[in-house]
């Protein structure tokens, strides 16, 4: 099972129905998952080696100048701070197979 997943969603222009002359745009969303299948969001408190940390930062889909900035950098992927290793970042690709992520809880306060 993948770690993450794509969500797509359909916009059409000029008029609201798909036809000759009109533009239909997809839009792909990925949406990480820990391993145990919970969605990865930006706040969420976890164990990255066994020390506790958080998401700073998940980098999935463009749209907010930040993470556009990420993706073009770096690509896809996940962003973890925690006080032993600092920053680390975990491309897409590779949070699947990352058996040193853990999830811990959500920060409900973001």
């Amino acid at each position: 099972m993948n770690s993450w997943h794509t969500k797509v969603g359909v916009e059409e222009g000029q008029g609201g129905r798909a036809g000759l002359g009109s533009v239909v745009w997809m839009r792909v969303i990925m949406i990480f998952r820990y391993r145990t299948g919970e969605e990865i969001q930006k706040g969420d408190r976890i164990l990255f080696h066994r020390e506790p940390g958080r998401i700073e930062l998940v980098a999935s889909e463009l749209g907010d100048p930040e993470i556009d900035w990420y993706i073009q950098q770096y690509g896809r992927g996940v962003v973890i701070i925690e006080r032993v290793a600092g920053r680390t970042f975990i491309p897409a690709d590779q949070i699947e197979n990352c058996e040193d992520l853990e999830f811990v809880s959500r920060n409900d306060a973001l």
